[in-house]
């Protein structure tokens, strides 16, 4: 008999399954010109059951991140798998980091590349050929959180003949709401200089960089150097209509507008009530266009924020894929209710040498504090078992030894995630 060990990893229940796999391949890509790696996760069994077939799910990571990225990946589907909550499937994580900015929106771009082309056209048939897939639209879906949840979404609404079914974590899928995004970055520069003209650049914060990613996807300009493409906003930080529109025209909201898929899609997707990116906005309006094109969803919202309790919400998309897919009611993990209702914040944010960590809990409980790059690398353990009471908790963190640039706080407790993006600047 096959042994399970069950332990806790970051407060997640987590079912060891010796015989699964997540390794690193590759593919030479037409779309790309190039040879381009991904990472497979191959279920437990698959290299012993040489006759099965399974279905297959498309992951596509978040900005400043790659292929390699959101590993823990692994441990939801080990516990999904094993607990019989979905059927043994094979994920899939493409690289879409292309160009200077950080990702490429999973488009096609005269910037970034075909990566739209590479992912939908070569990447599917080579997994199909060379690993024992179903091979069909019906057993095929993707997911994907932040930058990825954009693309998941585009691909789903695109290409109904390829994908059965998406699932959007945390995405701004509705560039309607961009102009939020703007106003953030206009900050950024007030915090360099006390008036205009603005001379926006990739590096000059979060926002800023998020517009230039951006830009390469949706208004790349090759003659226009140094950065090479269309930026929104002009010297003044006021918007400029004819490179927003280019904008809209890649927006998921838009697209089910303009064109709602051929076929009948699933579409599951989820926002924090508190993302710090305003990203609730851009979900109501996917909502809406969704509600006006008379399309079926399903949307949930959640206490917390853009990368907060993702182990959890992974862990209720993958069975609504699965079930898409199998055709089979599945159930899903559920924490405790009242873990639900822990919120963390950071200030000063942007901040320097010394911020202060707040954290709302409703009960006593304890946790780890860590620091961890876009990657999900952990960098720092700032406490191993932080003793939190019912109510407001803070502590004050000493991030002097960081470099200049953008991280994320993540505090783990016994059934519980919640994290916030940390700017430290000079």
């Amino acid at each position: 008999m096959k042994r399970i060990i069950l332990f806790a990893l970051f407060g997640w229940p987590y079912h060891l399954v010796a015989q699964s796999t997540l390794q690193i391949d590759s593919l030479s890509s037409p779309a790309l010109g190039k040879t381009e790696k991904y990472q497979i996760y191959l279920p437990d069994g698959y290299t012993q059951n040489n006759n099965q077939r399974y279905p297959v799910v498309y992951f596509l990571h978040g900005a400043l991140s790659d292929h390699e990225g959101y590993d823990f990946i692994k441990i939801v589907l080990d516990n999904l798998i094993v607990t019989k909550k979905i059927q043994p499937m094979i994920v899939v994580k493409p690289n879409g980091s292309q160009g200077n900015y950080g990702g490429s929106m999973f488009t096609n771009s005269t910037l970034y590349g075909k990566v739209e082309d590479f992912i939908v056209k070569d990447l599917v048939a080579h997994v199909d050929q060379k690993y024992r897939t179903m091979g069909t639209r019906n057993a095929r879906a993707v997911m994907g959180h932040s930058m990825g949840a954009d693309g998941a979404a585009r691909f789903g609404t695109l290409h109904p003949d390829v994908f059965c079914g998406f699932a959007a974590h945390s995405g701004s899928l509705d560039f309607s709401f961009a102009r939020i995004f703007f106003s953030f970055a206009v900050q950024e520069q007030l915090q360099q200089k006390d008036s205009i003209p603005y001379d926006f650049r990739p590096n000059d914060g979060f926002a800023t960089g998020a517009l230039f990613r951006a830009a390469g996807a949706a208004s790349p300009n090759l003659t226009k150097p140094p950065y090479f493409v269309d930026f929104p906003l002009d010297p003044q930080g006021e918007q400029i209509d004819s490179v927003f529109q280019k904008w809209f025209s890649i927006s998921a909201a838009n697209l089910v507008r303009r064109k709602p898929p051929t076929k009948e899609i699933g579409m599951f997707f989820d926002c924090g009530f508190q993302d710090e990116f305003g990203f609730m906005l851009f979900n109501n309006g996917f909502r809406d266009s969704l509600l006006k094109s008379g399309l079926k969803f399903t949307y949930q919202n959640f206490t917390g924020g853009h990368g907060d309790k993702l182990l959890d919400r992974m862990a209720i998309s993958l069975p609504y894929l699965d079930s898409l897919m199998s055709k089979l009611s599945t159930a899903v993990y559920s924490p405790g209710k009242w873990r639900d209702k822990i919120t963390m914040k950071i200030y000063p944010n942007p901040g320097n040498d010394t911020v202060t960590l707040e954290l709302s809990s409703p009960e006593n409980t304890s946790a780890g504090v860590v620091i961890q790059n876009a990657a999900g690398q952990v960098l720092r353990v700032l406490r191993k078992d932080w003793q939190i009471n019912a109510g407001v908790n803070q502590l004050q963190l000493n991030v002097s030894d960081l470099g200049i640039g953008m991280y994320w706080l993540v505090v783990r407790g016994e059934g519980f995630v919640v994290s916030n993006p940390l700017q430290r600047v000079k």
